[in-house]
């Protein structure tokens, strides 16, 4: 999850204030609370429980409390540690970017990267904390001496990367349509995510390395499937559990839709094979064309089943 300060707090039923920063345990490093400052003439600053916040995006961070719950809280009794924009990295070089925003793990909230200001304007950079010394006061060392600003990666909203990779990809010239048309992107806190289908899986390792050159993304995950992995898999499949027909049957994938070739089976035969093939990951739909007693040549019956969510 990353929040950056200046980002707007939205409790369940309303808009509830801005971020200012955050609180983290001593010693732990991880993220306790966040600051946030409500009204415009009569100000106050509450602080609200990290685990409250459900998700975030470039608008806002989301709580799940009511935007009354979130009045009621109080500012006072907390004595972690806080991060905020008057907080500054010191590098070895002496440059003391500031620190904008925080990323943080999505399962123990424990903080992972810092956020901080770029040279020019509103570039901003990526600082993992294993470079980084004690988080306590005003100026935080940077302890790796060999590191310096110009050495980190850029930081970038998941949305604004999402659409230069679909960009990179359409723009290179050597991915097919056909494959991009079967693929899905998400990104994640700097991580690429494919999905999807598709015809071979050198177009999917084509892919991912028109991803890595994406400014902002810092790697890629790779969960497609192939028409030709499919096909195997489904042959392999039928023959362990109906190895009696699975011989006279051929099985043909088009990006995740398959089609099943062969003689006649009984109805209940068909049925079984049918909802197996729709189960296997990866499978959109199956279709049947079977060739009939009665059928005219050339024109097999023809069975559409939409694979199970």
């Amino acid at each position: 999850m990353d929040i950056l300060w200046g980002t707007k707090a939205a409790a369940s039923d309303a808009w509830a204030g801005t971020v200012l920063g955050a609180l983290i345990s001593p010693g732990h490093r991880r993220i306790t609370h966040l600051l946030i400052r409500q009204g415009f003439v009569f100000r106050r600053s509450i602080v609200m429980p990290i685990e409250r916040a459900a998700r975030s995006d470039a608008d806002a961070v989301y709580f799940d409390m009511t935007s009354s719950e979130m009045r009621a809280l109080r500012s006072d009794g907390v004595s972690d540690l806080s991060l905020s924009r008057r907080t500054q990295a010191e590098f070895h070089n002496g440059r003391r970017p500031r620190v904008l925003g925080v990323r943080i793990s999505d399962e123990d909230r424990g903080l992972t990267h810092l956020i901080l200001s770029g040279l020019i304007g509103e570039d901003r950079l990526l600082l993992s904390l294993q470079g980084v010394g004690e988080l306590e006061g005003d100026v935080i060392a940077i302890t790796d001496d060999a590191l310096e600003p110009d050495d980190l990666p850029s930081y970038r909203r998941d949305r604004d990367m999402k659409s230069d990779a679909w960009e990179a990809l359409y723009a290179s010239g050597y991915i097919s349509p056909t494959d991009l048309h079967g693929i899905e992107i998400a990104v994640a806190e700097g991580r690429a995510i494919l999905t999807g289908n598709v015809r071979e899986r050198d177009a999917a390792e084509d892919i991912g390395v028109i991803l890595r050159n994406v400014e902002g993304i810092l790697s890629v995950e790779d969960g497609t499937v192939s028409d030709r992995e499919l096909e195997m898999s489904l042959t392999a499949l039928l023959a362990r559990e109906h190895r009696d027909i699975s011989d006279r049957l051929r099985v043909h994938s088009q990006l995740g839709r398959i089609e099943i070739s062969g003689p006649a089976l009984a109805e209940t035969s068909m049925h079984a094979i049918m909802q197996l093939v729709s189960s296997m990951p990866g499978v959109l739909s199956v279709e049947e064309r079977l060739a009939t007693p009665n059928a005219v040549p050339d024109e097999p019956e023809q069975k559409v089943s939409e694979a199970r969510p």
